[in-house]
């Protein structure tokens, strides 16, 4: 009985520790690309002599960087991890 409980609990931290990691890579790929979005657009306007306003583009280029993150890792060769901004 003990070695179920303990192969049960081993399993369990295993997958939990999986699952925050995609959690984890899912809120850093949604920040990235709301963040990479806003830069551009405060750098468009800058150039185009414009004010820098909030915009809702931003939450939505951060949901699409969420969809496609992880291909980008699948596909990326980098051993390091860049981190969150």
């Amino acid at each position: 009985m003990n070695t179920i409980h303990i192969i049960s609990i081993v399993l369990l931290l295993t997958l939990s520790g999986c699952s925050s990691r995609q959690a984890a890579n899912a809120s850093c790929d949604f920040v990235h690309g709301a963040a990479e979005n806003e830069h551009d657009r405060k750098r468009e306007n800058n150039s185009r002599g414009r004010k820098h306003e909030a915009d809702s583009d931003d939450a939505i280029n951060g949901f699409f960087a969420v969809l496609l993150g992880p291909l980008n890792r699948a596909m990326s060769h980098s051993e390091k991890s860049d981190g969150c901004l």
